[in-house]
């Protein structure tokens, strides 16, 4: 092992990285394996590359201040980011670091289906991937919270051609006020469906598919708040 290199001084960095949170809910949050941080912490394992990325993207520490303590903690960032931005700013003695902007926003993808079962690890939060957006258009094109946006996939040619069998949608769970005319996804018995919601003057809701095969559902006004909304799709994205 290279002297660059120390398995202690990299435990107390990526502690430091974790500050007060506990350590296997800070994993699960960035979509780190228990097991994977185990080994760093408890046996000194030397990270694998893709875990070290996935610690950068999701803290914005820098890799090479990670693994040898040298340098800036934290990754560059486009000149477009003002450096006087008070989350940039040196910290207090024994305080974490703070994350620093960032000019992309990580997503989680939970291996969930749509209009299908496979919905257990939405609900304990576990995390298959991350994928990366622009925070401009996060933020500023979209309006979102980067806490309240999940990714998810499509099965299934109920909402065709909107979505279809395969594409990913992101759902802003902030918004769940069923407005007129947008597909939300809703929770069915042990199912997550995404369907189109249409008001009626008399309160009801109408769950709507948009392939024409499928038939319309009516819940009167008196039954729409039972009705569990999980989020509205905000954007969907499919491979050609």
């Amino acid at each position: 092992m290279s002297e660059s290199f120390s398995s202690g001084k990299l435990k107390e960095r990526l502690e430091f990285v974790i500050g007060k949170e506990a350590p296997y809910t800070w994993a699960t949050r960035i979509g780190l394996g228990k097991s994977t941080l185990a080994g760093i912490l408890n046996n000194g394992a030397c990270p694998r590359t893709s875990t070290l990325i996935k610690i950068a993207m999701n803290t914005n520490i820098s890799i090479n201040w990670l693994l040898t303590g040298k340098g800036s903690p934290w990754m560059e960032h486009s000149s477009t980011l003002l450096p006087e931005d008070p989350m940039t700013m040196a910290r207090e003695p024994g305080e974490p670091y703070r994350v620093a902007p960032q000019s992309y926003v990580v997503v989680p993808r939970f291996s969930v289906t749509l209009n299908g079962q496979e919905n257990d690890s939405f609900h304990s939060g576990q995390v298959v991937d991350h994928i990366a957006f622009k925070s401009d258009w996060i933020l500023g094109v979209m309006g979102l919270d980067p806490n309240k946006i999940v990714l998810v996939s499509v099965i299934g040619d109920s909402m065709e051609p909107t979505l279809k069998g395969g594409d990913l949608v992101l759902l802003d769970q902030r918004d769940q006020s069923m407005r007129n005319d947008a597909i939300y996804v809703i929770r069915r018995d042990e199912d997550l469906v995404a369907k189109r919601l249409q008001r009626g003057f008399d309160g009801s809701i109408s769950i709507k598919s948009d392939n024409a095969a499928y038939e319309d559902i009516k819940v009167p006004a008196e039954q729409v708040g039972q009705l569990s909304i999980v989020g509205r799709v905000v954007w969907s994205g499919r491979r050609i």
